[in-house]
């Protein structure tokens, strides 16, 4: 019984020695932080970045039985962390800027002692707000413009952008973001050239960035509409002697507001009823009569432009009876007259045109049909 009893005394002693090995609940003046005793004694901004990461220099001292050390933490960002010995030290802490560029914002540097054992929770000892100030950057604008295809245009794209600080730079603009169709090209001066691509049409967008004396910078959008405007084809008239061609210059009275027609893309779209009309490749085409026939005929032909668009016109070809210059429009020097043959041409031995006679019967008698008696 002795024994046992020896033994039981032993293990109290043991486990209250023990007890008092272990550590307490502790407050910060407990552990030895008294006020004045854990702080930041100098901080300085080395790299004030306003995107990106900043370095902020902190000094100070510490004088306790726990783990101390540094937070840095920028408005609405990230939290960094530095270890910091017992005494006097010096250390360099980073910060993460916030996540909205160009805005001024502040960053809490602070001093703690860490609580690792009994969950008591980390107490802060000491902090410093370090105000950041940022230059407000440029703002650009998104632009619009418009062209004919194929017309390139100029656009001034930073008359519309500003910069609170009055220092954009016209010469920094750059295209970031080209245009699927045609081409944009900085000038150096502000401004950029769009150029659509040959026969593109539609709403076509680039990118551009607009920067400040600081390098601070900006981008927006600029939308180019290239329209095309449909030429107009004019209708046209011809006359020829029965059995002979004609080679019509069709194209001769077209237009496109654009400038862009292209001749050779004429071509018959609904044929002559007596006759051939054939496209020859530059805006002319050929009417051949069939054999024997007089009088009207007609046919369409269409033109186009370098952008696909196009029109049609009407056009009508008179075929005279006789061989005269005139053909059957009463050509310059009035031979053929109005192109018609008497019933009875040699009735009363008459010339068919007796004004003729009267006026140039020289003429009237060369130009006359085989079966129309001479002026008398």
């Amino acid at each position: 019984m002795f024994h046992k009893n020896r033994i039981i005394s032993l293990l109290l002693v043991l486990l209250v020695s023990v007890a008092m090995l272990l550590p307490t609940a502790v407050t910060p003046a407990a552990a030895g932080i008294a006020p004045g005793a854990n702080a930041i004694d100098a901080v300085t901004v080395t790299d004030a970045a306003c995107t990106g990461t900043g370095t902020i220099h902190v000094e100070g001292h510490t004088d306790g039985l726990l783990q101390n050390y540094v937070t840095a933490q920028a408005t609405g960002a990230v939290e960094t962390r530095v270890d910091v010995p017992t005494g006097d030290w010096s250390i360099d802490i980073s910060y993460t800027a916030p996540a909205v560029p160009g805005t001024s914002f502040d960053v809490v540097v602070a001093l703690w002692w860490e609580d690792p054992l009994l969950g008591s929770g980390d107490m802060q000892v000491d902090s410093r707000v370090i105000p950041i100030e940022c230059e407000i950057g440029p703002v650009a604008t998104d632009d619009s413009a418009t062209t004919s295809h194929l017309t390139p245009v100029v656009i001034d794209v930073v008359a519309n952008d500003t910069d609170e600080n009055d220092d954009l730079d016209p010469i920094s603009v750059t295209v970031t973001v080209p245009p699927a169709s045609g081409t944009a090209v900085s000038n150096g001066d502000g401004t950029i050239t769009y150029t659509p691509a040959s026969g593109a049409t539609g709403s076509f967008t680039f990118t551009y960035q607009v920067c400040d004396l600081t390098d601070l910078c900006d981008t927006a959008d600029v939308t180019v509409e290239v329209t095309n405007q449909a030429p107009v084809a004019n209708e046209d008239a011809a006359s020829t002697p029965i059995n002979t061609p004609v080679v019509i210059d069709v194209a001769a009275n077209d237009t496109d507001p654009d400038g862009d027609l292209v001749v050779s893309s004429v071509s018959v779209t609904v044929a002559p009823t007596s006759g051939i009309a054939v496209s020859n490749g530059d805006g002319t085409i050929t009417y051949t009569p069939n054999s024997g026939f007089q009088g009207t005929d007609t046919f369409t032909y269409q033109i186009c432009d370098s952008g696909g668009l196009c029109d049609t016109a009407i056009v009508t070809v008179t075929v005279a009876a006789g061989g005269g210059n005139g053909g059957g429009n009463g050509g310059g020097n009035g031979g053929g007259g109005d192109g018609v043959v008497p019933d009875n041409p040699a009735q009363a031995g008459e010339h068919a045109n007796p004004a003729a006679c009267e006026e140039n019967p020289g003429a009237a008698n060369e130009h006359r049909p085989d079966n129309v008696p001479p002026c008398r």
